[in-house]
């Protein structure tokens, strides 16, 4: 009798495969196979509801950007750094002197010895900040000094060079020595489904904005692309400088933007975490 296998099949006996597919095709409904098991599907949220977009901005990068420029200070010097590392426009400014001036007339101090606790970034990536302590100014001093810098992310070349450099004769220590903070602004708000933030991350726009706008002789403002950072330093001739650092309220209505202060001068630390909306300060 002939067989139904190949070679070496036993008479009578199906192949493998053609058994398994008489099982399938005979087992009542009950004994199927389940379909696969698929994750939970989330509800589908309303059709407009407003969301934060995704943000570019990473502290990490104007953390890398100000070790970067220190240790460049350290191998080469300070003037070498800032020729790398600061804008064509950057002011300085000093407690212990009155006003600011751009680079050609003051130069920020201690680049070799700075160590930045603290850095702010816009929800672009545009716009940073950072914040550090500097070592005692003269040998009678027991307190290290302070400082700020603003940064600006860069077209072409060095991705940040810095703007505006602050320095305080007040001290701050931050929270816990063996961490520094990262901050990134609330992003803006847009419609579920849409792009998101316009632009691709972490590139400005084709044309460099400028780094600041001089309001007065005494007056600096500037801010991010996406307007979610903005900054405004005051340098009274009388008086110490006073710098404040605004976060945009990404819930605040179009026709009426809110900021919150997150750093000032003062303490040169940041602001309380839980701050009323304050209303937009005029830049």
């Amino acid at each position: 009798m002939g067989s139904l296998g190949g070679r070496g099949q036993q008479p009578g006996r199906a192949p493998a495969a053609l058994g398994l597919a008489a099982l399938l095709l005979l087992a009542p409904p009950a004994l199927a196979a389940p379909p696969l098991a698929l994750p939970p599907q989330e509800e589908p949220h309303a059709t407009g509801q407003l969301v934060e977009g995704l943000a570019a901005g990473e502290p990490s990068e104007v953390f890398s950007a100000e070790l970067q420029m220190k240790l460049r200070a350290r191998a080469k010097g300070d003037r070498d750094a800032i020729k790398r590392f600061a804008s064509p426009e950057a002011q300085v400014a000093d407690a212990r002197q009155p006003g600011h001036a751009p680079l050609a007339g003051r130069q920020p101090p201690a680049l070799s010895q700075r160590s930045a606790f603290l850095a702010w970034v816009s929800c672009d990536g545009t716009v940073a900040l950072t914040q550090g302590r500097l070592p005692a100014a003269g040998v009678g001093e027991a307190h290290s000094r302070s400082y700020l810098t603003v940064w600006q992310r860069q077209r072409k070349g060095t991705p940040y060079r810095f703007v505006l450099d602050l320095v305080s004769q007040q001290g701050q220590s931050p929270a816990d020595p063996d961490f520094a903070e990262g901050h990134v602004a609330q992003c803006p708000l847009h419609r579920r489904g849409d792009a998101g933030p316009v632009g691709k991350p972490g590139k400005p726009s084709k044309v460099q904005p400028p780094a600041f706008t001089a309001d007065t002789p005494e007056r600096l403002t500037g801010e991010a692309q996406d307007h979610t950072l903005r900054w405004e330093l005051t340098t009274p001739a009388d008086g110490a400088p006073f710098f404040a650092l605004y976060e945009k309220i990404a819930s605040a209505p179009k026709e009426a933007p809110a900021y919150r202060p997150v750093l000032a001068l003062g303490s040169l630390r940041a602001a309380a975490p839980l701050l009323p909306p304050t209303p937009a300060p005029t830049l």
